[in-house]
């Protein structure tokens, strides 16, 4: 599966796109792929319990950070150290 999802980042690199998002607890993104929802992100990733992002800009941080990774064709995958990186308010 993950072989097939790095393929389609491939093939999809110039066409992903970045949506911030209020949300009913703070800020959220989607990421779309040749305008088709991809990602959808309520809450900050990697950490324990379901809390949003509490400003748009740290939203907009970690939401270019997965598409920068996935351009790179890497996984879009956070760590609790890109989040401190970014200054991530928790």
């Amino acid at each position: 599966m993950i072989f097939a999802v790095t393929q389609y980042y491939k093939h999809s690199n110039n066409n992903i796109v970045l949506n911030t998002r209020l949300t009913k607890s703070g800020w959220g993104y989607d990421i779309y792929v040749k305008g088709k929802l991809f990602i959808t992100q309520d809450n900050i990733p990697s950490i324990i319990g379901n809390k949003a992002f509490k400003t748009e800009e740290d939203a907009k941080k970690i939401g270019n950070l997965m598409v920068l990774k996935m351009k790179q064709n890497q996984i879009p995958n956070i760590t609790e150290q890109e989040l401190d990186s970014c200054n991530i308010t928790r």
